[in-house]
Protein backbone atom coordinates (compact mmCIF):
# COMPACT_ATOMS: atom_id res chain seq x y z
CA UNK A 1 0.00 0.00 0.00
CA UNK A 2 1.82 3.46 -1.05
CA UNK A 3 1.73 6.44 0.91
CA UNK A 4 -0.64 9.10 0.94
CA UNK A 5 1.31 11.98 2.63
CA UNK A 6 0.35 15.50 1.81
CA UNK A 7 2.55 17.59 0.24
CA UNK A 8 1.93 20.74 1.92
CA UNK A 9 3.51 18.34 5.60
CA UNK A 10 7.02 17.10 3.45
CA UNK A 11 9.88 18.66 5.26
CA UNK A 12 13.43 18.85 4.41
CA UNK A 13 14.94 15.76 5.76
CA UNK A 14 12.05 13.44 5.54
CA UNK A 15 12.02 10.46 3.40
CA UNK A 16 9.29 9.05 1.05
CA UNK A 17 8.83 6.03 0.33
CA UNK A 18 6.61 5.03 -2.48
CA UNK A 19 4.38 8.35 -2.15
CA UNK A 20 1.98 8.43 -4.50
CA UNK A 21 1.47 11.77 -6.56
CA UNK A 22 0.78 13.52 -9.47
CA UNK A 23 3.50 13.80 -11.68
CA UNK A 24 2.58 17.37 -13.19
CA UNK A 25 5.87 18.33 -15.39
CA UNK A 26 9.63 17.62 -16.24
CA UNK A 27 11.89 19.88 -18.00
CA UNK A 28 15.66 19.51 -18.69
CA UNK A 29 18.19 21.70 -16.74
CA UNK A 30 20.80 23.74 -18.13
CA UNK A 31 23.08 21.23 -16.27
CA UNK A 32 21.85 18.08 -18.36
CA UNK A 33 20.02 16.86 -15.47
CA UNK A 34 15.96 16.86 -15.41
CA UNK A 35 13.49 18.94 -13.05
CA UNK A 36 10.49 17.38 -12.41
CA UNK A 37 6.71 19.04 -10.14
CA UNK A 38 5.08 16.81 -8.24
CA UNK A 39 1.76 17.53 -6.81
CA UNK A 40 -1.24 16.71 -5.04
CA UNK A 41 -4.70 18.82 -4.31
CA UNK A 42 -2.68 20.11 -0.91
CA UNK A 43 0.54 22.14 -3.53
CA UNK A 44 3.45 21.44 -5.53
CA UNK A 45 6.92 20.33 -5.34
CA UNK A 46 9.89 20.23 -7.35
CA UNK A 47 12.28 17.56 -7.39
CA UNK A 48 15.81 16.63 -9.18
CA UNK A 49 16.84 13.82 -11.14
CA UNK A 50 20.44 12.95 -12.17
CA UNK A 51 20.81 12.94 -16.15
CA UNK A 52 23.09 9.78 -15.86
CA UNK A 53 20.00 7.92 -14.57
CA UNK A 54 17.32 9.41 -16.69
CA UNK A 55 15.04 6.74 -18.40
CA UNK A 56 13.01 8.41 -21.43
CA UNK A 57 10.01 6.23 -20.96
CA UNK A 58 9.25 8.30 -17.65
CA UNK A 59 8.13 11.36 -20.06
CA UNK A 60 4.63 8.81 -20.73
CA UNK A 61 4.18 9.49 -17.24
CA UNK A 62 3.77 13.06 -16.69
CA UNK A 63 0.39 14.25 -15.96
CA UNK A 64 -0.37 10.73 -14.49
CA UNK A 65 -0.58 9.40 -10.82
CA UNK A 66 2.88 8.07 -10.21
CA UNK A 67 4.93 6.30 -7.12
CA UNK A 68 7.90 7.74 -6.15
CA UNK A 69 10.75 7.23 -3.62
CA UNK A 70 12.80 10.08 -2.78
CA UNK A 71 14.90 11.90 -0.06
CA UNK A 72 13.75 15.76 0.58
CA UNK A 73 16.92 18.33 0.91
CA UNK A 74 17.32 21.84 0.78
CA UNK A 75 16.63 24.09 -2.53
CA UNK A 76 18.55 26.58 -3.79
CA UNK A 77 15.80 28.54 -2.64
CA UNK A 78 15.53 27.23 0.59
CA UNK A 79 12.38 25.41 -0.13
CA UNK A 80 12.22 21.60 0.22
CA UNK A 81 13.71 19.68 -3.20
CA UNK A 82 12.80 15.96 -3.78
CA UNK A 83 15.87 13.92 -5.07
CA UNK A 84 14.83 10.87 -6.98
CA UNK A 85 15.53 7.61 -6.06
CA UNK A 86 13.06 5.77 -8.50
CA UNK A 87 9.86 6.40 -10.12
CA UNK A 88 6.88 4.14 -11.09
CA UNK A 89 3.07 4.06 -11.95
CA UNK A 90 1.16 3.98 -9.39
CA UNK A 91 0.00 0.47 -8.35
CA UNK A 92 -3.67 0.19 -8.43
CA UNK A 93 -6.11 0.94 -5.21
CA UNK A 94 -4.03 2.94 -3.22
CA UNK A 95 -5.29 5.98 -3.90
CA UNK A 96 -8.82 9.02 -5.25
CA UNK A 97 -8.51 10.78 -7.80
CA UNK A 98 -9.43 13.83 -6.02
CA UNK A 99 -6.34 13.52 -3.58
CA UNK A 100 -3.83 14.20 -6.33
CA UNK A 101 -6.14 16.15 -9.14
CA UNK A 102 -6.63 19.70 -8.31
CA UNK A 103 -10.87 20.13 -8.75
CA UNK A 104 -12.38 23.50 -9.18
CA UNK A 105 -12.44 25.95 -6.10
CA UNK A 106 -16.05 26.53 -5.11
CA UNK A 107 -15.83 29.94 -6.75
CA UNK A 108 -14.86 28.99 -10.10
CA UNK A 109 -18.01 26.32 -9.14
CA UNK A 110 -20.08 28.80 -8.42
CA UNK A 111 -19.54 31.18 -11.53
CA UNK A 112 -19.87 28.34 -13.61
CA UNK A 113 -23.15 27.17 -12.47
CA UNK A 114 -23.97 30.98 -12.07
CA UNK A 115 -23.30 31.03 -16.06
CA UNK A 116 -25.50 27.91 -17.14
CA UNK A 117 -28.68 29.20 -15.35
CA UNK A 118 -28.06 32.51 -16.81
CA UNK A 119 -28.50 30.93 -20.34
CA UNK A 120 -31.01 28.65 -19.57
CA UNK A 121 -32.79 32.26 -18.59
CA UNK A 122 -32.35 32.81 -22.57
CA UNK A 123 -34.43 30.22 -23.86
CA UNK A 124 -38.12 31.73 -25.24
CA UNK A 125 -39.14 27.87 -25.66
CA UNK A 126 -40.80 27.21 -22.18
CA UNK A 127 -41.23 23.43 -22.68
CA UNK A 128 -36.96 23.61 -23.60
CA UNK A 129 -36.43 25.62 -20.67
CA UNK A 130 -38.11 23.59 -18.18
CA UNK A 131 -36.23 20.41 -19.36
CA UNK A 132 -32.77 22.11 -19.01
CA UNK A 133 -33.76 23.19 -16.03
CA UNK A 134 -34.97 19.81 -14.76
CA UNK A 135 -31.87 17.73 -16.59
CA UNK A 136 -29.03 20.23 -14.98
CA UNK A 137 -30.57 19.74 -11.63
CA UNK A 138 -28.95 20.57 -8.37
CA UNK A 139 -27.14 17.25 -8.34
CA UNK A 140 -26.60 17.12 -11.81
CA UNK A 141 -24.68 20.27 -11.27
CA UNK A 142 -22.55 18.86 -8.39
CA UNK A 143 -21.66 15.27 -10.21
CA UNK A 144 -20.05 17.72 -13.04
CA UNK A 145 -17.90 19.76 -10.66
CA UNK A 146 -16.25 16.84 -9.95
CA UNK A 147 -16.16 14.98 -12.70
CA UNK A 148 -13.49 15.50 -16.42
CA UNK A 149 -15.11 16.43 -19.66
CA UNK A 150 -13.32 14.00 -21.44
CA UNK A 151 -10.30 11.89 -20.91
CA UNK A 152 -8.45 12.55 -24.44
CA UNK A 153 -8.93 16.10 -25.77
CA UNK A 154 -10.38 18.69 -23.65
CA UNK A 155 -11.64 19.57 -19.59
CA UNK A 156 -9.06 16.44 -18.38
CA UNK A 157 -9.49 17.78 -14.58
CA UNK A 158 -11.69 17.17 -11.69
CA UNK A 159 -14.66 19.51 -12.81
CA UNK A 160 -13.76 19.96 -16.22
CA UNK A 161 -17.48 19.02 -17.45
CA UNK A 162 -18.65 21.74 -15.72
CA UNK A 163 -16.17 23.65 -16.73
CA UNK A 164 -16.99 22.69 -20.53
CA UNK A 165 -20.54 23.15 -20.49
CA UNK A 166 -20.68 26.66 -19.18
CA UNK A 167 -17.74 27.46 -21.65
CA UNK A 168 -19.06 25.40 -24.56
CA UNK A 169 -22.67 27.22 -23.52
CA UNK A 170 -21.23 30.70 -23.76
CA UNK A 171 -19.22 30.45 -27.10
CA UNK A 172 -22.45 28.39 -28.80
CA UNK A 173 -24.36 32.06 -27.52
CA UNK A 174 -21.65 34.10 -28.99
CA UNK A 175 -21.64 32.05 -32.43
CA UNK A 176 -25.31 32.04 -32.45
CA UNK A 177 -25.76 35.39 -31.93
CA UNK A 178 -24.03 36.37 -34.65
CA UNK A 179 -25.19 34.29 -36.84
CA UNK A 180 -28.56 35.32 -36.81
CA UNK A 181 -27.49 39.35 -37.01
CA UNK A 182 -25.39 38.78 -40.40
CA UNK A 183 -26.59 38.73 -44.17
CA UNK A 184 -25.91 34.79 -44.87
CA UNK A 185 -26.07 34.82 -48.52
CA UNK A 186 -29.19 32.90 -50.11
CA UNK A 187 -29.85 30.32 -47.44
CA UNK A 188 -31.22 32.58 -44.47
CA UNK A 189 -31.54 29.89 -41.92
CA UNK A 190 -32.29 30.88 -38.84
CA UNK A 191 -30.68 29.50 -35.73
CA UNK A 192 -33.48 28.09 -33.43
CA UNK A 193 -32.13 29.50 -30.30
CA UNK A 194 -34.41 27.26 -27.54
CA UNK A 195 -32.72 24.52 -29.03
CA UNK A 196 -29.36 25.76 -29.99
CA UNK A 197 -28.79 26.65 -26.11
CA UNK A 198 -30.89 23.65 -24.40
CA UNK A 199 -28.64 21.31 -26.60
CA UNK A 200 -25.68 23.66 -25.39
CA UNK A 201 -26.57 23.23 -21.57
CA UNK A 202 -27.48 19.42 -21.21
CA UNK A 203 -24.76 17.95 -24.07
CA UNK A 204 -22.49 16.61 -21.13
CA UNK A 205 -25.33 16.04 -18.83
CA UNK A 206 -25.00 12.42 -18.83
CA UNK A 207 -21.14 12.09 -18.25
CA UNK A 208 -21.89 11.41 -14.10
CA UNK A 209 -24.03 8.26 -15.86
CA UNK A 210 -20.99 8.10 -18.22
CA UNK A 211 -18.02 7.77 -16.00
CA UNK A 212 -20.16 5.03 -13.42
CA UNK A 213 -18.43 3.20 -10.48
CA UNK A 214 -18.55 -0.09 -12.24
CA UNK A 215 -16.92 0.98 -15.23
CA UNK A 216 -14.88 4.23 -14.22
CA UNK A 217 -13.37 7.03 -16.77
CA UNK A 218 -13.83 4.77 -20.10
CA UNK A 219 -11.60 5.67 -22.94
CA UNK A 220 -12.47 7.97 -24.78
CA UNK A 221 -11.58 10.35 -28.23
CA UNK A 222 -12.67 13.81 -29.40
CA UNK A 223 -15.62 14.62 -26.62
CA UNK A 224 -17.17 10.94 -26.11
CA UNK A 225 -18.03 8.16 -27.81
CA UNK A 226 -21.47 6.56 -29.67
CA UNK A 227 -22.50 4.76 -26.61
CA UNK A 228 -22.88 8.38 -24.49
CA UNK A 229 -25.83 9.49 -26.55
CA UNK A 230 -27.99 6.48 -25.80
CA UNK A 231 -27.58 7.20 -22.02
CA UNK A 232 -28.03 10.95 -22.49
CA UNK A 233 -31.33 10.35 -24.86
CA UNK A 234 -32.24 7.91 -21.35
CA UNK A 235 -31.70 10.71 -19.22
CA UNK A 236 -33.31 12.96 -21.20
CA UNK A 237 -36.62 11.30 -21.99
CA UNK A 238 -36.57 9.85 -18.00
CA UNK A 239 -36.62 13.51 -16.80
CA UNK A 240 -39.79 14.52 -19.71
CA UNK A 241 -41.87 11.25 -18.01
CA UNK A 242 -40.44 12.50 -14.49
CA UNK A 243 -41.06 16.09 -14.23
CA UNK A 244 -44.42 15.64 -16.89
CA UNK A 245 -42.32 18.33 -19.40
CA UNK A 246 -44.57 19.13 -22.19
CA UNK A 247 -42.11 18.75 -25.42
CA UNK A 248 -43.61 17.61 -28.47
CA UNK A 249 -42.73 15.05 -30.44
CA UNK A 250 -41.37 17.16 -32.92
CA UNK A 251 -39.17 19.66 -30.62
CA UNK A 252 -37.69 16.32 -28.77
CA UNK A 253 -36.60 14.94 -32.01
CA UNK A 254 -35.07 18.15 -33.19
CA UNK A 255 -32.84 18.31 -29.68
CA UNK A 256 -31.74 14.61 -29.53
CA UNK A 257 -30.49 15.52 -33.47
CA UNK A 258 -28.51 18.73 -32.36
CA UNK A 259 -27.02 16.96 -29.46
CA UNK A 260 -25.25 14.12 -31.72
CA UNK A 261 -22.76 17.06 -32.50
CA UNK A 262 -21.73 15.98 -29.20
CA UNK A 263 -20.43 13.00 -30.53
CA UNK A 264 -17.35 13.15 -32.47
CA UNK A 265 -18.04 12.70 -36.89
CA UNK A 266 -15.71 9.31 -36.78
CA UNK A 267 -17.87 7.48 -34.84
CA UNK A 268 -19.95 7.98 -37.83
CA UNK A 269 -22.92 10.26 -36.14
CA UNK A 270 -23.79 13.63 -37.70
CA UNK A 271 -26.23 16.20 -37.23
CA UNK A 272 -28.74 17.29 -39.94
CA UNK A 273 -29.04 20.65 -38.72
CA UNK A 274 -27.39 24.25 -38.40
CA UNK A 275 -28.13 23.69 -34.67
CA UNK A 276 -25.87 20.91 -34.63
CA UNK A 277 -23.22 22.36 -36.48
CA UNK A 278 -23.45 25.17 -34.57
CA UNK A 279 -22.84 23.23 -31.52
CA UNK A 280 -20.45 21.02 -32.70
CA UNK A 281 -18.36 23.92 -33.94
CA UNK A 282 -18.43 25.28 -30.45
CA UNK A 283 -17.24 22.19 -28.92
CA UNK A 284 -14.56 22.53 -31.95
CA UNK A 285 -13.37 25.87 -30.58
CA UNK A 286 -13.52 24.94 -27.07
CA UNK A 287 -11.11 21.91 -27.40
CA UNK A 288 -8.53 24.26 -29.72
CA UNK A 289 -8.26 26.67 -27.06
CA UNK A 290 -8.21 24.10 -24.44
CA UNK A 291 -5.34 22.00 -25.83
CA UNK A 292 -3.64 25.02 -26.66
CA UNK A 293 -3.62 26.41 -23.29
CA UNK A 294 -2.15 23.03 -21.89
CA UNK A 295 0.21 23.11 -24.57
CA UNK A 296 1.79 26.62 -23.89
CA UNK A 297 1.82 25.29 -19.88
CA UNK A 298 4.22 22.62 -20.83
CA UNK A 299 2.57 20.16 -18.84
CA UNK A 300 -0.04 18.49 -21.48
CA UNK A 301 0.61 14.75 -22.76
CA UNK A 302 0.75 14.19 -26.58
CA UNK A 303 -2.85 13.24 -28.70
CA UNK A 304 -1.21 9.58 -29.21
CA UNK A 305 -1.16 8.43 -25.45
CA UNK A 306 -3.38 5.57 -24.24
CA UNK A 307 -6.05 6.99 -21.63
CA UNK A 308 -6.52 4.53 -18.70
CA UNK A 309 -8.29 4.54 -15.73
CA UNK A 310 -7.35 2.24 -12.31
CA UNK A 311 -10.45 0.80 -10.39
CA UNK A 312 -11.49 4.15 -9.25
CA UNK A 313 -8.38 5.01 -8.13
CA UNK A 314 -7.06 8.13 -10.61
CA UNK A 315 -5.31 8.59 -13.60
CA UNK A 316 -2.53 7.23 -15.51
CA UNK A 317 -0.81 8.02 -18.67
CA UNK A 318 0.94 5.24 -20.72
CA UNK A 319 2.64 5.48 -23.97
CA UNK A 320 1.64 3.58 -27.25
CA UNK A 321 4.06 0.64 -27.22
CA UNK A 322 5.75 0.98 -23.86
CA UNK A 323 6.53 -1.47 -21.98
CA UNK A 324 4.03 -2.32 -19.24
CA UNK A 325 3.73 -0.48 -15.63
CA UNK A 326 5.32 -2.92 -14.08
CA UNK A 327 8.06 -3.71 -15.84
CA UNK A 328 9.25 0.21 -15.98
CA UNK A 329 12.45 0.16 -14.05
CA UNK A 330 13.54 2.99 -11.61
CA UNK A 331 15.87 5.77 -11.46
CA UNK A 332 18.64 5.91 -9.07
CA UNK A 333 19.48 9.44 -7.51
Amino acid sequence: MADRIPIERIAIGDSVKDGVYRLKAVRKDPSGGYSFTVSDKTGEMRGLISPERWVESYKDLVDGAVAINAVVYVGNDGEPLLKLRSMALAPGGTYRPSDLFDGLSEEKIKSYTDEIKKAINTIPNPSLKALATAVLSKKTLSSLAGQPATLAYYGRYMGGALAATAAVTKIAMQMGAAYNRQENGLYHLPLDWSVLITASVVHMAAIPEFYTETAPFRMTEEGVQRGYMSLLQDKIEKTIQTYKVRLSTSELSKLLNVLVSAVPKKTGICSTSPEGKMLRAAINFYSEMDQLSRTLSESDFDEVDTYTYLNRIGFVVTGQGEEPADRIGGVAA
